[in-house]
């Protein structure tokens, strides 16, 4: 750390559980050989709400390789630095040493089936009762709870599945 670094402007690394978190994301928005367009990212980010400059500046951050696409380490960046954004974090100068990606090799998560498809929105609508295509905090607590997850990892998993923050 340089002189002129302050504790407080560090960036965290990428905990396991956003990595996860943000590699499925990655591949539910149908990446092409192993690469989400700009366009399609673009869409994403704006859920954020984050202003386009600041936007446009985590694009230049984690858009390491400078091919106007993100793999999904870059994806995985993107989005850590706009949490950290949204929690009050300053924007770096410069990508931070601990968050620069170490591969730049697509990771292939495992292809769900069609049943397996099946048998998650079956399980998804028997718990949508009132039939909104989402869940309140409400509708959600009990399934969370019986996941056995600590309470931290609770608010964790919500924090990260509520994109449109429209519930608490």
């Amino acid at each position: 750390m340089s002189s002129s670094q302050k504790p407080e402007e560090e960036w965290p690394t990428i905990s396991r559980f956003e990595r996860i978190y943000y590699e499925i994301l990655f591949y539910s928005q149908g990446p092409l050989d192993g690469y989400l367009l700009g366009e399609r990212a673009r869409d994403l980010f704006l859920h954020s709400r984050l202003p386009l400059m600041t936007l446009s500046r985590i694009w230049n951050l984690a858009d390491v390789t400078n091919d106007n696409v993100l793999n999904v380490d870059e994806f995985v960046l993107a989005m850590h630095l706009a949490r950290g954004i949204l929690r009050g974090r300053k924007i770096p100068k410069a990508l931070p040493h601990n968050l620069k990606p170490k591969s730049s090799t697509p990771v292939l998560l495992p292809h769900m089936s069609d049943k397996e498809k099946e048998a998650y929105a079956k399980v998804f609508q028997s718990l949508d009762t009132s039939r909104k295509g989402y869940f309140e905090g409400a509708d959600a607590r009990e399934v969370l709870k019986s996941s056995e997850l600590s309470p931290e990892q609770l608010v964790d998993v919500w924090d990260l599945s509520d994109l449109n923050k429209m519930s608490a």
